[in-house]
């Protein structure tokens, strides 16, 4: 009889594996849960004792199964299919930064209107910056001044002549 319970109980093991690996969208969870709790029923038949064994088993047993069918899921080829593969994303922002800071000091022309954030063209190269708050004209010559994680600061390089000039676009 105990014999029933291992077996029942090892299927169990076995099913939640394969869920993990061939998605069935909970049919091999029903049938690994139902496995489970039929041997810990039957391991109750034969005592207490081994009926608690059978759940403090089922406790340890199917979580560690479970991480180990995700283990062995990034290494299959069905695996490496679904799923994402990843990329240090750190490296990609810090070389971002690392390149906006070389900017500071250049000048560029704003190819729209800063209102305070716009575009600017540096050597034919379109950056988006903001200014320190004031709103610059189309096609005026402007400073990068800082660097701000992402933001890229701007100032122009001469002050603007008249108030029509800020009123262009």
């Amino acid at each position: 009889m105990i014999y029933l319970a291992v077996a029942l109980f090892v299927l169990g093991l076995v099913l939640a594996l394969v869920e993990v690996l061939i998605p069935s969208f909970g049919l091999f969870t029903l049938m690994c849960c139902g496995c489970i709790v039929g041997s810990v029923a039957i391991a109750f038949g034969v005592g207490n004792t081994a009926g608690i064994a059978f759940i403090v088993a089922s406790f340890i047993g199917v979580p560690v199964t479970v991480l180990l069918g995700f283990k062995l899921l990034r290494t299959s080829r069905f695996g490496n299919r679904i799923l994402l593969a990843a990329t240090d994303t750190r490296k990609t922002v810090d070389s971002i930064y690392e390149d906006n800071t070389s900017l500071i000091g250049r000048q560029g022309i704003a190819v729209s209107s800063l209102r305070p954030s716009g575009t600017i063209d540096i050597d034919g190269e379109r950056v988006p910056v903001v200014t320190e708050g004031d709103r610059v004209a189309k096609g005026r010559t402007v400073e990068v001044i800082a660097v701000e994680g992402n933001r890229i600061v701007v100032r122009p390089t001469e002050p603007a002549q008249n108030e029509e000039d800020d009123e262009e676009d």
